[in-house]
């Protein structure tokens, strides 16, 4: 307290005080209103993740200018005849400044989650965001700030305070340092976590299934950080800290060093985007490749183990529609292949996302077992949260498929109909809350396996496998009942309209967060045998034409027909459902496809509107060509057809 009233003595004849008080209470009265007027709690938690780094700069700049003004006037020397020494009393008075301005943020914060979004789950997570994300890097910050003013030159101090500026700054968690060497690129990186001390501010909205970033290495890296510092004070006094703090910096980049799952939504994940279709790019597709069915895998036993990354040991019996001497895998190439064990082996090889089985003879069944590690940093998998969906390669495919496709009018993705029909037992070791697509004892028969954990609540619903904890809810009708009657109603109509039964309302549902299919086309929305698989968004607003989409885009043809529908069955009429996609599916033919116009012509005319439309959508689906399609209901097409007009 007599520090306190010290300050406060000093502050009334140093101009200091009006800059205090007003980013004091401007920074109270701003985010205090701001915060408050956020719905659900995580978006005032967001707000206040992201708005922590500039907070914490104001208050630096504050005890920067504060400690050398003082310096300047020679405020030490004078107060050598008091029992106070200043610099210290200085920092005392701002840390006490930070947590007033602190507590009141809590309380704000406190009462949104108290008088709008009560449970034991957001109490904690309200404390430990606030404590990560908030007030632990401010503290850090104000530490930094004492050591600096040590310095005893003070252009250097000065200089060093704006390279600290900048290195816990947004702007430098979007920088990339390139090493070709994958092991010596880890000590860029390393460096770099050190000084990721503040929520890293995305390019996108959050992902609501991940969380605000509070990952263990994020978390260890702040104490380890913050202890760096206060022996660094302390070894201002005492020499014999001076060792202790070279041992947390060299542990903190150690540490650094070590891989781990981590999801962000900024420059560096749009530059592996970029990369993914680099990658693909030169062995795609330019339309959807029939997926390799010579071989099938029987069944699968996975022990999969998910800390800082996922780890798995899976075994498998593989069969060959005919004999054999080489068996092909499908496995993510962002996943390091550590062992591949097979008695009728002799040996293997991998390219790409492709791993060939060499065997001793030809056979039409084989047992292996293939031991992998590693991470996506899209489809991610650690200790906090985990989005491996069923079409991508987290585990072997079988055969030899292609991952990502250039989807005709679309644009590039994810090949989402790569399916695995076989048995599925997952043994599985993670520290969050799971569900997949299997029963609850992660054993049964399915065409895919999907892994998701994260923020999610689990529903004892026989539909909605799950919600994602912060998605907004209305009081007046749980989300479960309106996702179901959506798809209910869904069902229905495609049923009506184009006599198709695809038995939505019989599959279970997983939700996840729209991340599934940021930055690609065609993979949010995904339909199984036994589930479907969709972000939270694309369910509120479910809609005939996304269903149908799915469907449609399944065509292994260049199919101009499938990409018209595309475009008209989102303008279904159900007063007249078959005129308002005939007479859309004329106005979507541009110039170089008036030759469809005359055929779809034909076509109605031979069979009517309604049956042309019944026909050609199910066909579709099975797979026919348009040229097969028009010469189904007796269309002259031209002797010069490829299927492209």
């Amino acid at each position: 307290m007599d520090h306190l009233k010290y300050q406060l003595k000093i502050m009334r004849h140093s101009p200091i005080r009006f800059v205090i008080y007003l980013i004091y209470l401007s920074s109270i009265w701003l985010m205090g209103s701001y915060l408050y007027m956020k719905q659900p709690l995580i978006s005032p938690m967001l707000q206040s993740s992201r708005f922590s780094y500039y907070i914490a700069v104001a208050f630096s700049l504050v005890t920067f200018y504060s400690l050398y003004r003082s310096h300047q006037q020679k405020t030490e020397e004078v107060m050598e005849s008091t029992p106070f020494h200043h610099s210290t009393s200085l920092m005392i008075f701002m840390s006490t400044i930070i947590l007033l301005w602190s507590l009141i943020i809590f309380f704000i914060l406190l009462a949104t989650v108290l008088f709008q979004y009560y449970t034991k789950d957001s109490l904690i997570f309200l404390i430990l965001t606030f404590s990560i994300n908030v007030l632990f890097p401010i503290i850090i910050f104000q530490m930094i700030v004492y050591l600096i003013f040590k310095i005893t030159h003070r252009i250097l101090g000065f200089i060093v305070y704006l390279i600290v500026i900048f290195i816990t700054s947004p702007l430098f968690y979007s920088i990339k340092i390139s090493v070709t060497s994958p092991l010596l690129s880890r000590i860029p990186d390393a460096f770099m976590n050190c000084f990721r001390l503040f929520y890293n501010n995305g390019q996108w909205a959050m992902n609501l299934q991940y969380g605000l970033q509070l990952e263990k290495p994020r978390i260890i890296n702040l104490f380890l950080f913050a202890f760096l510092c206060l022996f660094l004070i302390i070894s201002i006094r005492h020499k014999i800290c001076k060792a202790i703090s070279l041992i947390t910096a060299l542990t903190m980049i150690i540490y650094g060093t070590l891989p781990y799952s981590y999801y962000r939504l900024d420059d560096e994940a749009l530059r592996h985007d970029l990369r993914d279709y680099g990658f693909y790019d030169q062995t795609m597709d330019q339309s959807i490749k029939k997926q390799d069915t010579n071989y099938s895998i029987a069944s699968y036993k996975m022990n999969i183990d998910i800390d800082r990354y996922l780890q798995a040991d899976v075994s498998m019996n593989m069969h060959a529609k005919e004999e054999s001497d080489v068996y092909w895998l499908t496995l993510s190439h962002d996943y390091h292949v550590k062992k591949i064990v097979c008695k009728d082996m002799k040996n293997y090889k991998i390219n790409k996302d492709h791993i060939a089985l060499y065997l001793n003879r030809k056979m039409k069944n084989t047992n292996v077992q293939i031991i992998y590690e590693g991470y996506h940093p899209k489809y991610y998998s650690n200790d906090q949260s985990i989005m491996l969906p069923g079409f991508f390669a987290w585990y072997p495919f079988a055969g030899k498929q292609q991952l990502f496709l250039e989807y005709p009018d679309m644009g590039e993705g994810y090949n989402i109909y790569n399916k695995n029909k076989s048995y599925y037992e997952l043994h599985l070791k993670t520290r969050c809350k799971t569900i997949t697509n299997l029963d609850n004892t992660y054993k049964g028969y399915s065409d895919s396996l999907t892994l998701i954990g994260g923020k999610i609540k689990i529903l004892s619903d026989p539909i909605i496998k799950n919600m994602l904890v912060y998605t907004s809810k209305d009081k007046n009708a749980p989300l479960e009942t309106y996702f179901k009657d959506n798809i209910k109603k869904t069902n229905e109509i495609i049923k009506d309209v184009f006599d198709l039964d695809v038995h939505l309302d019989q599959k279970k549902i997983i939700i996840v967060s729209d991340d599934l299919g940021r930055n690609y086309s065609n993979n949010d929305y995904i339909i199984y045998d036994d589930y479907i698989l969709t972000n939270d968004a694309l369910l509120y607003s479910l809609s005939i034409d996304s269903t149908m989409s799915y469907y449609l885009n399944k065509n292994t043809h260049s199919s101009k027909l499938a990409k018209l529908y595309n475009f008209s069955i989102s303008s279904l009429d159900m007063k007249a459902p078959y005129k308002s996609i005939y007479n859309e599916l004329l106005s979507s033919c541009a110039e170089d496809e008036l030759k469809y116009k005359d055929y779809i012509k034909q076509a109605v005319k031979n069979v009517g509107e309604e049956q042309f439309i019944k026909q050609s959508v199910k066909m579709l689906i099975e797979d026919y060509s348009d040229e097969e399609i028009f010469k189904k209901m007796q269309v002259k097409t031209r002797r010069d057809w490829h299927g492209n007009i």
